[in-house]
């Protein structure tokens, strides 16, 4: 029983973690739309792409500083079970709440479309202009 709680408490945090990368992943998307609509676009574009890269970057960072330490614990926790308590005490930053939900969900619609879309595609590989806006418009009728 004990090794089944350890193994459901486990998998558990593995899904948290994939939940996070792929709300990076989706900002990732979402920031990549905003650059590819805006940046080509005098005085206005600039304004709208400086803000979001800056609020981007901010993210991004917070993101990917949960994601490695979080996995870096999974690992510890994988040589010592004795460690499994520190999974529970592990905060990852809030994708929910106020002014976060809206977002959270957009991201993730971005990222199921991308999925349904560009299933055998790797996520390094940037997207186009008409590719983010086929992907809004297929992520908009998931929302």
């Amino acid at each position: 029983m004990k090794e089944k709680i350890k193994h459901n408490q486990i998998q558990e945090f593995e899904s948290k973690i994939k939940e996070y990368e792929n709300v990076l992943f989706g900002m990732n998307l979402y920031y990549q739309g905003i650059l590819l609509t805006w940046e080509s676009i005098p005085l206005i574009g600039k304004g709208i792409v400086k803000s979001n890269r800056m609020s981007y970057k901010s993210i991004e960072e917070r993101m990917t500083t949960a994601i490695n330490k979080s996995k870096r614990l999974l690992e510890e926790v994988r040589q010592s079970p004795n460690k499994l308590p520190l999974l529970q005490h592990f905060s990852f930053p809030p994708i929910t709440g106020p002014g976060l939900s809206a977002k959270t969900k957009l991201v993730k619609a971005l990222v199921e479309a991308y999925r349904e879309i560009f299933s055998e595609r790797p996520r390094n590989k940037p997207i186009t202009k008409e590719e983010s806006q086929y992907l809004k418009v297929v992520a908009s009728q998931k929302i």
